[in-house]
């Protein structure tokens, strides 16, 4: 992915470096030695901040034995054989401009964003026509053999991080949008997530904790997160069930569930004034639906959300027999 922010009048000369950047890199060694380098020091960063590296190990013993399980940044052993022929050779079979989209947020009309992506990437590489969506073979993660784990490591930690989940729906599955819904309202970012009004406002017992879905192409990742003492950790975790549980078999009702609606179409509309995020998320929609979605067809498909739906992707998803855990301390 590339993106740059630039204004108005260079949009061209964006479009130009982007083209030139996909198209005919080089990748002298001394620069690739050098960049390689920068990404083994961010791997080993990652030892400093146990936030970030638990989701990682998390995510590895989830996945173990598929290729999700490989951590984003890669593993320092294989990062090491890279070569310029492979960086070549990944732009040639990935930069297609007939398999890429291109999204361009700002006062310009579709007309002109069309001539310039035609310009700098090639005459009918991009039109408005919406390509269609990646194709992808979806399965079924949540019927699959459970990937149950509670683990606990040493690792020298001031406070107690603690991470529990399991896989989740993918980008395509129905359940998509309730889960979203399910997991802002348990630890989403607003101060009256329920594990923050619980957890933190009313025991003092962590300063962060949240809740989190990251859905893929076929499958997913849901989890929460929390930070605490160690002589906390056991009441931290009961409590969290206490929650969790809660969803699985009280329903929401009519009013609690039209609230938390409201709050998550509030969030997202307020991330769209983001010009950048929107960007992003357009290409993003592209390429994993083959069309970008409205505000009012995302607002749809929230406000379809039942508190029926909420209740069965609570009972899959916290279902104790495939729930990981992973403790640092």
């Amino acid at each position: 992915m590339l993106h740059a922010t630039v204004l108005r009048e260079d949009l061209g000369k964006a479009l130009e470096l982007m083209s030139d950047l996909v198209f005919h890199s080089v990748f002298p060694q001394n620069e690739l030695i050098k960049e390689r380098d920068v990404i083994l020091d961010e791997i080993m960063s990652y030892k400093d901040s146990p936030m970030d590296l638990i989701y990682d190990s998390f995510e590895e013993k989830l996945f173990a034995g598929t290729p999700m399980a490989t951590p984003i940044l890669g593993i320092p052993g294989e990062l090491r054989k890279i070569t310029f022929q492979h960086m070549k050779q990944y732009l040639r079979e990935r930069f297609i401009p007939q398999t890429m989209a291109l999204t361009v947020v700002g006062n310009i009309t579709p007309a002109r964003a069309v001539l310039l992506a035609e310009k700098y990437f090639g005459s009918g590489a991009f039109s408005e026509k919406n390509p269609g969506p990646a194709t992808v073979t979806v399965s079924a993660p949540l019927s699959q053999p459970a990937s149950r784990f509670d683990i606990t490591e040493k690792r020298g930690t001031y406070q107690t991080h603690c991470l529990t989940g399991s896989a989740a729906y993918g980008l395509h599955d129905k359940n998509r949008v309730p889960l979203v819904l399910l997991m802002n309202m348990i630890g989403g970012p607003a101060s009256n997530a329920r594990l923050n009004m619980l957890l933190r406002e009313k025991y003092g017992l962590v300063y962060t904790v949240e809740a989190s879905y990251a859905p893929y192409m076929d499958t997913g990742f849901a989890g929460i997160y929390f930070g605490t003492d160690g002589h906390n950790l056991s009441r931290c975790r009961e409590l969290t069930e206490k929650v969790t549980t809660q969803y699985t078999k009280v329903p929401l009702t009519t009013l609690q569930l039209d609230r938390a609606k409201k709050q998550l179409i509030g969030q997202m509309s307020i991330a769209e004034d983001n010009h950048e995020v929107q960007c992003l998320s357009m290409g993003k929609s592209l390429l994993s639906f083959g069309k970008v979605f409205s505000h009012q067809e995302m607002i749809s498909q929230i406000a379809s959300v039942t508190s029926g739906q909420i209740m069965e992707v609570a009972r899959e998803i916290w279902d104790t027999s495939r729930r990981g855990t992973l403790v640092y301390y």
